[in-house]
């Protein structure tokens, strides 16, 4: 890396070095306009503003120092040549947390405009100082550079040497040595990483392969890399439409072992070399068709700034749809549709069939993101979902990150952290009216890190690529890195649905716990309105239901729940009170040898009589407190309001309807549990005996 080496001086026997960071690579390097040994020297003027407007200033010949902030740095340097500077100097601002390289982005020409002066920046200490003496007198100031380490090439554990990138190197030339070993041992992690990712998918065989056994590991190939040239008939991937896939997947009968997806995406420079690669970090999605839509999101990754990358993604997302078989369509597209950026891109699809897990069966779409700023949550109606009676597993999987920069003081959302909370109200029907149960879960997830000044270096050991040509790489962001890609967030929210009725999600994205207002952006990190992007966050979110146990069925994990629950109550009941007398007899009886299927009879009976005071407390909700009598019914029931006396109905029928559903399995299943049942009263003999010396 060549980098500026600027000093200031005011008097033969007084000088000052200064930190300065240079261009990221718009203008001509300060050793291009530095051939020979000697220093470019010029007497320092300071333009006294940002040099954001049209001015009639002379600095013919010399170094200007000019503000950060209000404009880009592309039209602080161009005013600046046309007033005649040869070096432009532009002072961080003081409220920032150090100096960055001078960016360029489009619409600006940036390079194309051939500007030919060096440029830098300096922090806003360092620029007073200067102010200051300038003041005072002449100052001048020398330009010149020096070189941070040199090319480095590393050999991987195929023994092929391998370019190592940009090594990103501290404040002082004395830090070189240090940094270089802290950056060589990333490439060296990331090699680590690469040997376990072709080792998980040595466990997958390629489609087609006769010796593969139905229960292994599938590979199938999406696009491939090694066949693509450029040509009209084999083209790179890039921005615009991005490229289109079709595949043949085994047959429905084939499919239906699998229970776990990923994704194996790998983006090459076109020649293999870094060079070739694209220089900025833009999103890649992976979209699953049905039809002429592409809608499905199964993955999402950002390309590496200038260098290649390579990961395998959780995908179960895109299973439910994909276990019919045969001929499938995909859809890999870069957003920023104007990139230019290409690469030679390989797809992989890798189904596995896992015994410790359950089985996908349904991906319905929930919440998308946009445009984050105080509007945000009102584009996010709550939405109402069956949930089917067999359901074993109940989740949200959502790909959530954060953009943005410039526009707003938070410079949110890639650097800002956020919450993303999902609120779960189960549902029950009153009177075949629906309500929802205040009582739910909340699930949140925050994209936090952003804070972190080497948050994405700490992740090259989860694949985000190493030493990437811009030195802000290592820094943290808003649930993704450039060159990594971006984990699914997965929420468990079995616990707050009930099986066999409906549910009703929401979502809100937050900022400190509350609905984000954008404010105007001050500083240097800040750029012209007509640039820069607001806050934006990128979500797409899908419900995922799943089928079956782990290793067992259904009714046999019932069957093993009930005979746990009746078990562990007989332990503890002797230190608790009892609310509901009939229940609690049925279960405090101490005769060792009660039958597991009369305990639910017994159950049943109570759920009976609750169903029968809630059909009676129907009867007061539709005809009045006044027209109903019941003799069982307390004197203060009446009393109670509507809304107490909905919730008792609601309560009573969801515990009927749990339990029913316990019974209808188990009567279902009672001839193979017997077994589990007789083992159950040997164990409920011996919980009553050893709990009996106690009561």
């Amino acid at each position: 890396s060549i980098m500026p080496r600027l000093i200031a001086k005011w008097s033969p026997q007084e000088e000052m070095t200064i930190e300065a960071k240079p261009d990221s690579g718009w203008l001509p390097s300060i050793k291009q306009l530095t051939p020979g040994s000697s220093p470019l020297s010029y007497a320092l003027s300071d333009w006294g503003g940002q040099a954001c407007s049209e001015s009639d200033y002379d600095f013919q010949g010399k170094a200007v120092l000019i503000k950060a902030g209000g404009c880009t740095a592309f039209q602080k340097v161009s005013r600046a040549v046309q007033a005649g500077a040869k070096a432009v100097i532009i002072a961080d601002d003081a409220g920032s947390s150090g100096i960055e390289e001078l960016s360029c982005r489009a619409p600006d020409p940036c390079g194309s405009a051939h500007l030919q002066v060096p440029a830098m920046m300096i922090s806003a200490f360092d620029a007073e100082k200067l102010r200051a003496k300038v003041g005072l007198g002449e100052v001048t100031v020398e330009v010149s550079s020096f070189i941070q380490g040199k090319d480095l090439v590393g050999i991987d554990h195929h023994l092929r040497l391998r370019e190592v990138g940009s090594i990103a190197y501290g404040k002082s030339l004395e830090s070189l040595a240090q940094e270089v070993w802290r950056f060589i041992g990333l490439e060296a992690m990331y090699f680590s990483y690469e040997k376990e990712l072709e080792k998980e998918l040595g466990a997958y065989k390629e489609l087609g392969d006769h010796n593969r056994h139905p229960a292994e590991g599938l590979s199938v190939v999406v696009l491939d890399g090694d066949k693509q040239d450029g040509s009209a008939e084999n083209p790179f991937f890039g921005g615009g439409s991005g490229l289109h896939a079709q595949v043949d997947l085994p047959p429905a009968s084939q499919m239906a072992v699998f229970n776990r997806m990923k994704v194996f995406l790998k983006l090459e420079c076109t020649d293999g070399r870094d060079a070739s690669c694209g220089p900025w970090d833009y999103t890649v999605k992976l979209m699953l068709c049905e039809g002429d839509k592409c809608a499905l999101e199964i993955g999402r990754w950002v390309t590496a700034l200038g260098r290649p990358g390579k990961w395998i993604t959780e995908a179960d997302i895109a299973l439910p749809q994909l276990k019919s078989g045969g001929m499938q369509k995909f859809h890999i597209f870069q957003p920023n549709w104007w990139s230019s950026q290409r690469y030679r891109t390989t797809v992989k699809l890798l189904f596995a069939a896992d015994k410790t897990r359950q089985m996908p069966v349904s991906t319905t779409p929930l919440f998308v993101g946009g445009l984050f700023d105080a509007t945000y949550n009102y584009k996010q109606p709550e939405m109402t979902l069956d949930i089917p009676l067999d359901a074993s597993r109940i989740e949200i999987h959502a790909f959530i990150t954060g953009h943005g920069w410039g526009k707003d003081q938070a410079n949110c959302a890639e650097f800002c952290e956020t919450q993303h909370r999902f609120i779960i109200r189960p549902t029950v029907k009153v009177a075949e009216a629906e309500y929802a149960l205040v009582e739910g879960g909340i699930y949140e997830h925050g994209l936090t890190g952003t804070e972190d000044p080497l948050g994405c270096a700490a992740s090259v050991g989860r694949g985000v690529t190493p030493n990437q040509y811009s030195e802000d790489w290592v820094k943290g962001r808003a649930g993704w890195c450039p060159g990594g890609s971006v984990t699914p967030v997965i929420l468990d929210i079995s616990p707050h649905v009930t099986r066999g009725a409906r549910v009703i999600i929401s979502y809100r994205g937050l900022y400190n716990g509350s609905d984000y207002e954008p404010k105007p952006c001050q500083g240097v990190k800040c750029v012209a309105d007509s640039l820069g992007f607001g806050a934006q966050i990128k979500m797409t979110s899908y419900l995922m239901i799943f089928h079956g146990g782990k290793a067992e069925t259904i009714a046999s994990a019932y069957s093993r729940d009930i005979m746990i629950l009746a078990a562990v109550l007989l332990l503890f009941i002797p230190l608790i009170s009892c609310s509901t007398a009939l229940f609690c007899k049925t279960l405090v009886s101490s005769k060792p040898d009660i039958e597991l299927a009369s305990l639910l009879k017994s159950q049943e009976d109570d759920r009976n009589r609750g169903f029968n005071a809630s059909t009676h407390l129907e009867t007061i909700l539709e005809t009045g407190p006044a027209n109903a009598e019941h003799p069982e019914m307390p004197e203060q029931e009446s009393e109670r309001s509507k809304l107490e006396l909905q919730w008792e109905i609601s309560r009573m029928q969801e515990e009927l309807k749990g339990l029913k559903n316990y019974i209808q399995r188990l009567e279902g299943t009672h001839a193979k549990n017997r077994g589990i049942m007789e083992q159950g009263k040997s164990f409920l003999h011996e919980a009553v005996a050893a709990v009996r010396p106690r009561r």
